[in-house]
């Protein structure tokens, strides 16, 4: 059987439906069994029940952060882990939350996962681990990865990446994932698809950078992939095409049948911004995601070689339209 973690957010939910749909069993990790509710929803969006699948389904309340709730979870009938959960924030104010979680409970879940023997690891870390890199730079997936990462929650998964590598060298076999920025319908408020609500509002201004865009569908697959087959104590980007962001933003637009944005935004907008809403931020407790690494990085322009994941699995990862294309429509599905 197959364990989960952050089976209800935006990577583990399609996740789980792929799993599903191939026939395997799995054991989710919820904090709260209600919020299996998200699950049923990402479910929805492939036009299936989530009730019709309870012989492949078994739910087990816990958190990443108690590691006796991860001991007792894998105590039976697991022979390996994907682990998804995490906290997501580039708000400085969240850097305890983010070592915590991230960070400490990608430590725990290593641990819980040794003592339980599994046969496989796969870990779904970030391209933040890696760092934003300097101005036309090329992250090469065929080589030695640099690791610099610029933000708190960066930091917080790049620290995780090595509890991970700690734990091959006590003998586990594991696979550490870096999907670039991740499309496909979940929470709207949350993550990347809030991007889509921020389109779908009007949203007027874009910015010059570069960066990965890859399709959640293809990270799932990706990781499936990944789990069943020899790889092992190895490390890939998952990007299906690097664009700017108004090439971006218009791609969104024109599939959601709003406007485009029309304004480019100046550097010391963003800068400006950054500095007025991180004062406020200070006074009322406020989680702002703009701040002066997130202002840099909306002007950045790096990209992302996904050659090796792709000579690894003998496939080729498509452009992003398709991924946009499917979450645009279920995001008009849910706001008509």
């Amino acid at each position: 059987m197959i364990f989960v973690t952050g089976a209800t957010g935006l990577v583990g939910s399609h996740l789980t439906y792929h799993l599903i749909s191939q026939g395997h069993k799995v054991k989710l990790l919820v904090r709260k069994k209600h919020r299996i509710s998200r699950l049923a929803r990402t479910f929805q969006y492939y036009g299936a029940d989530l009730n019709n699948y309870d012989n492949q389904i078994q739910l087990v309340e816990g958190d990443i952060t108690d590691i006796f709730s991860l001991e007792t979870a894998l105590e039976t009938d697991v022979d390996s882990v994907i682990h998804c959960a995490g906290l997501v924030s580039f708000s400085p104010l969240d850097k305890g939350n983010l070592l915590n979680i991230n960070h400490h409970g990608t430590e725990n879940m290593v641990n819980a996962a040794l003592e339980a023997g599994v046969k496989k690891f796969i870990y779904v870390s970030s391209i933040a681990a890696l760092g934003d890199g300097s101005d036309n730079k090329v992250k090469e997936d065929n080589q030695e990865f640099e690791f610099n990462p610029v933000s708190v929650y960066g930091n917080s998964k790049h620290l995780a990446e090595l509890e991970v590598w700690r734990g091959v060298e006590e003998g586990m076999d594991a696979v550490i994932v870096n999907p670039t920025v991740i499309i496909g319908p979940g929470q709207w408020d949350q993550g990347s698809p809030r991007l889509f609500k921020s389109v779908w509002k009007g949203l007027p201004f874009f910015t010059t950078g570069t960066t990965g865009f890859v399709d959640v569908r293809d990270v799932a697959k990706a990781m499936s992939d990944l789990l069943f087959n020899d790889i092992s104590n190895q490390q890939f980007i998952l990007n299906n095409e690097n664009l700017n962001y108004r090439q971006f933003f218009n791609m969104v637009a024109d599939n959601l049948s709003v406007r485009r944005p029309r304004f480019a935004a100046q550097p010391w907008m963003m800068y400006f911004l950054a500095a007025i809403t991180g004062f406020f931020s200070k006074l009322t407790g406020h989680r702002s995601q703009i701040n002066k690494n997130t202002a840099s990085s909306a002007f950045s322009k790096t990209f992302y070689d996904n050659s090796k994941i792709e000579q690894t699995l003998k496939t080729n990862f498509e452009g992003i339209e398709k991924a946009i294309n499917f979450t645009a429509g279920c995001f008009l599905k849910d706001h008509r």
